[in-house]
């Protein structure tokens, strides 16, 4: 893999409730009485996932939010100090730790039922406090912090911030269905980065966000690629790149160049769950990438690599259960 590097990641913690179902409409067939599952307990998050996932890879990682001055909230802070992740985030008194209800279907399919509890209400002087007093050589935003008002605003302070100290910046848009809610936020936060990291969803997300009415709503691949790319960071002292995962297609980038590089995906037994996988790419690639801006293959194989890994596991994080 590649060299280690030092990252600052910001965005959501939550503690996530796996619920196992043999289908959606199970629940509904069930509705008004039971629906024997399984449970399970583990760390979730976007932000909270990529950072432990980075870590795991051999990088110093600093995670910046915020958790409950609760239960939820001390086993989050253990989960992720156990992946060896350094915490830096506000104890809220106010409000609870970010949970999820996640329902897995047999094939891996997930849907998701966040409640952001503390992800909610990080504030500009949360940021003064919890800014790492270290260097760091590469900042990872999660867009699900863009999707509230208190923290979102907090969130462009950020992205603000490290900008200023020359860094590179990536940015996961987290959820498609919630991107065109707040379209300005997200085209906002892309002008202040220089890596974008969707999945296939949210990048058709993004491209009907920032095209006119008149536009292609159905473009190809690299025809969205090519316009995404435009919405970075245009005066980034870094490379410019653009990756959007394709599932079971793998994966495809065009980096700021014009150069256009995909891979394919890696041959897997069995797809436990979908949840955390794009937060394992994620890792595996920046990993690779941010060192030395140099192979863009190598790096989308780094995040095909890691996001594998995720899918055997039941629960999004390095230390869930295969």
């Amino acid at each position: 893999m590649g060299n280690s590097l030092s990252v600052a990641v910001m965005g959501d913690i939550m503690i996530d409730i796996d619920l196992r179902v043999p289908s959606l409409y199970s629940l509904i067939e069930a509705r008004g009485s039971d629906l024997v599952t399984e449970i399970h307990l583990t760390q979730g998050g976007s932000a909270a996932n990529t950072a432990s996932w980075l870590s795991v890879c051999g990088n110093r990682v600093l995670l910046l939010g915020a958790v409950g001055q609760d239960i939820a909230g001390m086993s989050a802070v253990g989960a992720i100090e156990k992946h060896g992740v350094i915490p830096l985030l506000k104890i809220d008194p106010e409000a609870p730790t970010g949970m999820c209800i996640v329902i897995t279907e047999p094939d891996g399919s997930r849907t998701m039922l966040p409640s952001p509890g503390s992800n909610s209400n990080l504030r500009h002087a949360d940021l003064d406090s919890l800014w790492p007093k270290e260097s760091f050589e590469h900042f990872h935003l999660s867009a699900y912090s863009l999707f509230h008002e208190q923290t979102g605003e907090t969130a462009l302070g950020a992205l603000i911030r490290a900008r200023s100290s020359g860094v590179s910046i990536s940015l996961d848009p987290a959820s498609h269905a919630l991107i065109p809610r707040h379209k300005q936020m997200v085209l906002h936060a892309l002008k202040l980065s220089n890596i974008l990291l969707a999945n296939q969803e949210e990048a058709e997300a993004i491209y009907r966000s920032a095209t006119s009415d008149k536009a292609d709503l159905s473009p190809s691949i690299e025809d969205m690629l090519q316009v995404l790319v435009t919405l970075l960071d245009v005066d980034a002292t870094v490379d410019s790149v653009v990756v959007v995962t394709l599932g079971a297609a793998g994966a495809v980038a065009l980096a700021k160049n014009g150069v256009l590089t995909s891979v394919p995906s890696l041959p897997i037994d069995a797809i436990s769950s979908t949840a955390g996988a794009g937060d394992a790419f994620n890792a595996g690639f920046l990993h690779e990438w941010v060192a030395d801006h140099g192979d863009l293959q190598s790096a989308l194989q780094g995040g095909v690599r890691t996001a594998v890994q995720a899918l055997t596991r039941v629960g999004a994080s390095p230390s869930a259960e295969n």
